[in-house]
């Protein structure tokens, strides 16, 4: 019994402490490529910042090409309002609109230098397609 609390215990750390992870901004920074190359999504995204804004870029899916869905405004998170959104970062998030959907992209890093992009689509166009959620794991892309 006692072996299993201490389990117990061992991946409740673990669990929670991957999901208060916090990391510098400049982390999130980078070229990434989706390590499932099979992926009918997401296939590529970059983050990039100029000034003091952040933006995303994202490719999905396409043949014979990737469609490139464009550059948006993206807005990283701390934990609380009185941590370093730069150096503190836990979530980057970016909106696509199209005339037809919103997709809400949740963007975190992973540990051995992954990142995890939850996507949220809503249709908007009456169409009554269902709302859908998707989960990506990328890793940095090389040179």
């Amino acid at each position: 019994m006692k072996i299993s609390k201490i389990g117990f215990i061992l991946f409740c750390f673990v669990f929670f402490a991957g999901s208060f992870c916090f990391a510098d901004l400049n982390q999130y920074l980078a070229s990434w490529k989706n390590v499932d190359a099979d992926t009918g999504g997401i296939t590529r995204i970059e983050i990039t910042k100029s000034g003091s804004n952040v933006f995303v870029h994202v490719w999905g899916k396409c043949h014979p090409e990737d469609c490139d869905w464009g550059v948006v405004k993206a807005f990283p998170y701390a934990n609380s309002v009185s941590q370093s959104m730069i150096n503190q970062t836990q979530v980057v998030s970016a909106v696509y609109n199209t005339n037809f959907s919103e997709t809400v992209l949740v963007i975190r890093l992973l540990s051995g230098n992954k990142l995890q992009v939850e996507v949220y689509t809503r249709f908007t166009d009456n169409s009554g397609r269902n709302n859908y959620t998707k989960k990506y794991t990328f890793s940095k892309r090389r040179n």
